[in-house]
């Protein structure tokens, strides 16, 4: 069954679910708003879930860019496990105006993820989030705010400090106008390829700012806010973020930190590392994360010894 068919069945299937009635129209309803905006459908959040609450809802919250889609392989594995898995999809992000993130704030990704939140906790004792580069970032917020429906997160190469080079490169598109994906010959479908904006950057640098604060000992401070437990996955080949922030969010939560890093030798890089071999882009269908399958395991454990 391919990934549309996945999540065409999981829509319907929650009207067959009557004991989560509340969920099921809730649901539904903010599918229909997200239809009205999303270039094709197959990039609408999924929803994985089980006819009764699980102990642990997850939260699956994508990066930059990108969409659901691109980390299903993660959700579908994690309902097979037993827990129920809503996704997320950020404001800007694969809508019929290609260019929409142009236009919009920050704030408008905190309050996707706090709706989500609120509809997780319907299906779910307590939500373990689990996000990826940007999606990552904004998984720290409710924890550091000691939201109490927050049981843990999980954080694949959490935006939490945009490198140097990626900031220069941003910085010199903005200036003089550059439009990437004509200069990769790459335009942008609303299906397949995405439209890569200059200010992306900008809204992550700004997400970065409002959670963390605009500096170390800033970031210090809320890093020792966290009480709850953190599975960081990182790679060292990543060219996106400093990975020197990570020892300071590593040294600074008041809680377990358990951490995977991905080696050079892997090729496992900034993009690729929430992919499955089901998450890949049309025009490159071998870059994704080859050792994925170890790493949800790992997930796996993390969480039900939480």
């Amino acid at each position: 069954m391919n990934k549309l068919l996945i999540l065409i069945s999981f829509v319907f299937s929650l009207s067959a679910l009557g004991s989560l009635t509340d969920f099921n129209r809730e649901w539904v309803s903010h599918l229909e708003q997200k239809a009205t905006v999303v270039s094709d459908i197959r990039h609408l959040p999924y929803s994985f879930v089980h006819p009764t609450k699980t102990k642990y809802s997850i939260i699956v919250t994508h990066g930059l860019f990108e969409s659901p889609y691109y980390m299903t392989g993660i959700g579908q594995s994690l309902y097979y496990e037993g827990y129920n898995v809503l996704s997320v999809l950020l404001p800007g992000h694969w809508e019929k105006d290609l260019k929409s993130i142009d236009h919009i704030s920050a704030i408008e990704w905190k309050k996707e993820l706090d709706k989500t939140i609120e509809l997780a906790s319907m299906i779910g004792e307590k939500i373990i989030l689990i996000g990826h580069s940007t999606g990552g970032l904004l998984s720290l917020e409710p924890m550091i705010e000691h939201d109490e429906r927050i049981a843990a997160a999980v954080l694949l190469a959490p935006a939490i400090k945009i490198s140097k080079k990626v900031k220069f490169a941003a910085s010199l598109g903005k200036m003089f106008n550059i439009d990437i994906n004509k200069l990769t010959d790459n335009l942008p479908d609303g299906y397949d390829v995405p439209y890569v904006s200059a200010s992306g950057s900008d809204l992550v640098q700004n997400s970065i700012e409002r959670i963390l604060g605009q500096n170390k000992k800033e970031r210090i401070l809320h890093y020792q806010k966290i009480r709850k437990p953190i599975f960081l996955i990182y790679p060292e080949a990543d060219l996106v973020i400093d990975n020197g922030e990570y020892e300071n969010l590593i040294n600074s939560v008041n809680a377990e930190m358990r951490v995977k890093i991905f080696s050079r030798q892997t090729g496992v890089d900034h993009a690729s590392i929430s992919k499955t071999a089901i998450d890949t882009y049309i025009g490159f269908p071998t870059y994704f994360n080859h050792e994925a399958g170890e790493m949800v395991r790992e997930m796996v454990r993390f969480i039900r010894e939480l």
